[in-house]
């Protein structure tokens, strides 16, 4: 049974690297346009509209707090990510 698991949150785990991937390239598309266009990195307004409209698709209320922390640190990772695609 352990096992069966274990295949699940593996094949989980390769659609979230996938979907992170794609997120990053978006990303890099949108630090390209904010120096091009002379704009901050971080929005706190758009972050915060991200959560927002996000934690609203979590069926599971337990996990809510988990999903912010998960969308916290993905935008943190996108904005490092814009940071260093921008200073090359």
């Amino acid at each position: 049974m352990l096992d069966k698991y274990r295949k699940e949150i593996d094949n989980i785990d390769k659609k979230i690297v996938e979907l992170f991937e794609q997120r990053m390239e978006v990303s890099s598309k949108i630090g390209n346009y904010k120096k091009q266009n002379n704009l901050k990195i971080l929005n706190k307004e758009r972050e915060k509209e991200v959560i927002e409209k996000n934690i609203n698709n979590v069926k599971n209320d337990d996990i809510k707090i988990y999903v912010i922390d998960l969308l916290n640190f993905i935008m943190e990772q996108s904005r490092e990510y814009q940071k260093n695609k921008l200073s090359k």
